[in-house]
């Protein structure tokens, strides 16, 4: 326990697990807010099939504009490029956009707004699992520190950064954007929003100390 309140080794440590803890938890929650943010896109059903969903190649003739899929634009286009295209590019020195525009060619710039949100989802939904459950461990390990001994918490070194981080993730679970946090299937995810605030109000009341008050008091 004395190597505990005094020890340099310890004090590294819990600067090191305050650095991972604040990292972990900002990653998480961040990744949540986009999986809110997408999936009350989803709910409005009419708004979310307005999103474009295929990229196409629109050809372009007097009085008609044809939309070719995206599976034969290859084949079309080295077609085109192989029979017309090619040779008439070496012959005159345009720009390639200008070529595709002299030639009634136009290619579609609009991005897959749909398919690009779908793939945002699934990797938000894989980074909030790994985070969120390295977060659990790391706050885990603060609320039994924190519990066994308060001196080293209350250093100088110590005492405000550790009180930033808990104000910081405080404001995040009960501030006015908490509802951005609501995501289906919490549990999908291992985020338990009750528990975590009872972890951090436990670990406020078991440092509770004016020191660690006025750190608390002073966080910007």
């Amino acid at each position: 326990m004395q190597v505990l309140n005094s020890g340099k080794q310890f004090v590294r440590y819990i600067n090191m697990l305050i650095n991972d803890t604040t990292f972990l938890l900002d990653e998480s929650l961040e990744s949540l807010k986009r999986i809110h943010e997408v999936q009350e896109e989803m709910k409005n059903k009419e708004q979310w099939d307005q999103l474009p969903r295929k990229r196409s190649l629109a050809c372009q003739v007097p009085g008609q504009t044809r939309a070719v899929p995206m599976p034969v634009r290859c084949s079309f286009l080295m077609c085109v490029a192989a029979t017309e295209i090619l040779p008439w590019l070496l012959m005159r020195p345009l720009t390639v956009a200008g070529d595709f525009l002299d030639r009634g060619l136009i290619l579609d710039q609009g991005a897959d707004q749909q398919q690009a949100r779908q793939s945002q989802l699934a990797q938000d939904e894989r980074v909030s699992r790994s985070y969120l459950a390295l977060a659990t461990e790391t706050v885990d390990m603060f609320h039994i520190l924190t519990k066994q001994v308060q001196k080293p918490f209350l250093r100088p070194e110590l005492g405000p950064r550790l009180a930033a981080m808990l104000n910081f993730n405080l404001q995040q679970l009960c501030g006015p954007k908490c509802r951005d946090l609501k995501v289906e299937n919490p549990e999908k995810y291992g985020f338990e929003p009750k528990k975590l605030l009872d972890q951090l109000t436990d670990i406020y009341l078991q440092l509770d100390c004016a020191r660690f008050a006025k750190a608390i008091a002073d966080d910007q």
